[in-house]
């Protein structure tokens, strides 16, 4: 099996799919997740469109009944005291462009936004993270790490809002999971 769930960037020439061309022969089915992929794949490459299924990538709602009911747990009003829960979960790498959550903190923190970034993840770029934020002043304050969770759904669901930061991504699992809890 393939699993492509993107054809990349225009300035990345369908990499994706031509890195996986010369690897056909030894695949018996690939699996795209929209038919406009399909349907893309089939134009541009000699690939059969028998050999290729559909799977929509969503997130089903039955599975995630846990992280629904903590979503529609009612939250307090906002007020100017109160802070807004910022939840980031994800790997913490420079291709997800992490290093903006703590310039997006610095900025509310200077802008009296009442806010509070917590972090949920891991990856190369944590040290820096944390180092540029308590330069900043605003480690524990603004921004808060947690590392890897188990559970990333929770967190999500009983935060105001959740933040991707990656300048590129095909569809973004976080994004989807976010959505399903509300």
């Amino acid at each position: 099996y393939d699993l492509l769930h993107t054809h990349g960037t225009p300035q990345e020439d369908d990499a994706f799919l031509k890195i996986s061309m010369p690897f056909d022969q030894f695949i018996d089915r690939r699996i795209v997740i929209d038919k406009y992929l399909k349907d893309y794949y089939c134009k541009r490459y000699p690939i059969d469109p028998g050999r290729i299924d559909v799977i929509y990538n969503g997130i089903s709602d039955e599975s995630y009944g846990h992280a629904k009911e903590l979503a529609a747990r009612p939250r307090g009003p906002y007020s100017p005291q109160s802070r807004i829960c910022i939840a980031y979960v994800g790997r913490l790498d420079t291709d997800k462009s992490t290093m903006r959550l703590i310039k997006i903190a610095k900025r509310c923190g200077d802008a009296k936004i009442p806010i509070k970034i917590e972090i949920y993840g891991d990856g190369p770029a944590r040290h820096d993270m944390e180092q540029c934020a308590r330069n900043y002043g605003i480690l524990g304050s603004l921004v808060q790490f947690h590392g890897f969770v188990d559970s990333p759904l929770e967190v999500m669901a009983v935060a105001d809002f959740t933040i991707l930061t990656s300048n590129a991504e095909g569809i973004p699992m976080s994004v989807l999971e976010s959505m399903s809890c509300g």
